[in-house]
């Protein structure tokens, strides 16, 4: 196991600035989907965008 540093950090980005934000239509309404996907399971709501790359966004939740 590493012991690098984490790379996530949390930052002042609304999650739902972020997916808007998101030029590729396919990837932005994947992101959309996955963000109510998301919310439903866990029932969390997104509390800060925590960092993302082309492949993954992260985020920390709190509590309905």
């Amino acid at each position: 196991m590493s012991n690098a540093p984490n790379k996530t950090q949390i930052t002042a980005t609304d999650p739902a600035d972020f997916i808007a934000a998101v030029e590729h239509p396919t990837r932005r309404a994947d992101a959309e989907a996955l963000d109510q996907l998301f919310r439903k399971v866990t029932g969390f709501l997104p509390a800060a965008h925590v960092g993302a790359d082309h492949h993954r966004l992260r985020a920390i939740s709190l509590p309905l």
